[in-house]
């Protein structure tokens, strides 16, 4: 559990009382983890969601499957037999604080896709609060022009969104480079990257009830109402940051970042229409070009960076239109002018401006792998037939995620300067 980076030396000191306090902790949570299942959510600094395998039973054996390779069986589901996936587990699970654990929900119908490339999503819990938070960590190759971008003094198209960040700092220290801030929607982030990696981590700061919880609001006379109390503060969540930072000296950096290949999504259109045509009830007819076929643009062939997106139109008159589009690194910032979108370092979307549309309008995004992003949008004249249309384009955004998902190619980049 304590297994520390090829560097042959300790990330910090071990102190005995936390070693002993790691290890009750670790007890704890094989006791509970063998009755809990189902999926852990991960909001992404409140826009959208990406709905990720629960972590439960992370004690392990090392166990080596037939061939020599980890089989994955004691590692958490979120992580698996992925190599990739289970250094940085390890580096997470080495850095966190002894009082937390990781928890599942016991929803089937939270269940969706498994996160793709060098991200890993978990739900914890600290202490016996009965509340969790949500905490997210996902590593990319090092950028070579990462110290000009500055998320707090340069914030960009960001500059006064509730995306840009808050309360934080940026620079070098001992050339690392690093960021940490505050965002709205109660979520913070911390970046840094060495010569190799760069590794950003973000976590909920607002513990919620976990199910069967007696956990309550603050003042214990709001019910439903989220409470307030631990989850990790800044220099806990740089910790870990730093520490999985540290572990990616183990791994080629050509296996830390995944993406779509654009063509591949354009030849699963057919799919893609028909699930839009289902999450409507009627038939969709393409407003520009061929019947299903969507435009492409792609702006950088190596990296796979660029859109595919279609507008559409039933004979009711109620329009749809979807956009998904990858930027070239995780840490980029990267706006769809035509619908006032910008996908960001945390895995969110910020509207830049008003609701696109007239009439009934209902839309939606989220992240989909590491560097892809989704958007849907529907809109109508007159209130649409269906009783929760929100709830058919949730559907919609959820089936179509799972479709882009599975095709994640493992897009190796150089990330040149520039």
């Amino acid at each position: 559990m304590f297994r520390t980076t090829l560097t042959g030396e300790p990330l910090r000191p071990v102190v005995p009382d936390e070693d002993v306090a790691r290890g009750r902790a670790r007890q704890r949570r094989m006791r509970r983890q063998r009755v809990a299942g189902g999926v852990a959510l991960l909001a992404v600094a409140g826009l959208g969601a990406a709905v990720l395998p629960a972590v439960f039973d992370d004690d392990r054996d090392d166990s080596v499957a037939a061939d020599g390779a980890p089989d994955g069986g004691d590692y958490p589901p979120a992580v698996g037999d992925d190599p990739v996936k289970q250094v940085i587990w390890d580096a997470v699970e080495s850095a966190l604080p002894a009082d937390v654990e990781v928890v599942g929900l016991d929803d089937p119908g939270l269940q969706g896709p498994p996160s793709v490339g060098a991200a890993i999503g978990v739900q914890l819990e600290r202490g016996d609060s009965g509340t969790g938070f949500q905490f997210g960590v996902t590593v990319e190759k090092a950028r070579t022009d990462l110290g000009e971008f500055r998320p707090c003094s340069e914030p960009g198209p960001l500059e006064g969104t509730s995306s840009q960040w808050r309360n934080c700092s940026e620079g070098s220290d001992d050339g690392v480079w690093q960021a940490a801030g505050d965002l709205e929607f109660d979520s913070s982030v911390v970046m840094a990257q060495n010569d190799d990696a760069a590794v950003i981590v973000t976590w909920s700061t607002r513990p919620f009830p976990l199910p069967g919880s007696q956990a309550t609001s603050s003042n214990g006379s709001e019910p439903g109402s989220l409470p307030t109390g631990p989850s990790l503060d800044r220099a806990e969540s740089e910790a870990v940051r730093d520490a999985v930072l540290a572990a990616t000296a183990e791994l080629d950096s050509d296996d830390l970042t995944s993406g779509a290949d654009l063509g591949d999504i354009v030849g699963v259109w057919p799919e893609v229409h028909s699930i839009l045509e289902d999450a409507v009830g009627a038939a969709l007819t393409a407003v520009d070009g061929p019947a299903g076929d969507p435009a492409i643009d792609l702006q950088d062939v190596e990296h796979q960076v660029g859109t595919v997106s279609a507008n559409y139109v039933t004979a009711d008159g109620v329009e749809v239109e979807v956009w998904f589009w990858q930027r070239p690194r995780i840490t980029d910032t990267m706006c769809i002018d035509a619908i006032m979108e910008c996908a960001i370092a945390t895995g969110s979307q910020e509207l830049l401006g008003p609701a696109g549309g007239g009439g009934e309008n209902h839309e939606g995004g989220g992240s989909v792998g590491p560097r892809g992003q989704l958007w849907l949008r529907v809109t109508s004249d007159e209130v649409p037939q269906s009783d929760d249309p929100a709830a058919g384009l949730a559907g919609a955004m959820g089936a179509l995620g799972e479709i882009i998902s599975a095709l994640e190619a493992q897009v190796r980049t150089p990330f040149p300067a520039g």
